[in-house]
Formats: structure tokens, C-alpha cells, sequence
């Protein structure tokens, strides 16, 4: 997501296959509010139903989202609950890199 000119955040995300897992989302400091979170979350959600996908791992961000917005149920599942057994997987919040590796 690009904000007056820069990047305030980002989804870090993976294809295997058929399956989408969202890994962390990533805030730059400066932009660090409900509602920038909120639209990225967002986005990336509607992206996904407009491609027909589902995800089947997700940081706790995302669940978060979902769980106050159960229309997205379609696309994020609640039932496959936090994949926290990698590190990778774990919601993480932070500084933006200068580059980015999604």
C-alpha cells in the first residue's frame, strides 16, 4: 500500500500450489493506524475473492480482521486457525525495508 508517495505496508505472502498463506503484515512506524491496516487487510482479501482463492494460513492480523468482518469467512477460513509453528508465519509488525521481499 503506497501512501503520499511511499510504502506504508505490506502483506508478505506465499503460493504452494493451490494454497495462499498470508504471512505477516508489515506497517512502516509512520503509517501505524487502524486504518491503514484495515485497508491493506482489505485489499488483499477482495484480491483474493476476485481471484477465487482462499487462505489457508494467515498471521493473526488477518484473523483479527476476519473475525470482526465475517463476510470474508468465504476467504479466510477461522477454522484453519494461526499457523504459528514457523517463525514466518507469525504476525509480525515493523519498519518497511528499503527493499522489499515478498
Amino acid at each position: 500500500m503506497i501512501r503520499d508517495g511511499v510504502i506504508a505496508g505490506y502483506v508478505k505472502y506465499r503460493f504452494r500450489g493451490g494454497d495462499v498463506a498470508l504471512l505477516r503484515l508489515v506497517l512502516d512506524p509512520r503509517f501505524d493506524d487502524f486504518e491503514v491496516e484495515s485497508s491493506l487487510v482489505r485489499h488483499v482479501l477482495l484480491e483474493l475473492h476476485r481471484r477465487r482463492l482462499a487462505a489457508t494460513s494467515f498471521c493473526p492480523e488477518v484473523g483479527a480482521f476476519v473475525a470482526d468482518h465475517p463476510g470474508f469467512d468465504t476467504v479466510v477460513p477461522l477454522s484453519h486457525g494461526y499457523h504459528d509453528n514457523q517463525h514466518d508465519l507469525v504476525g509480525q509488525r515493523g519498519t518497511v525495508p528499503d527493499s522489499l521481499d515478498v
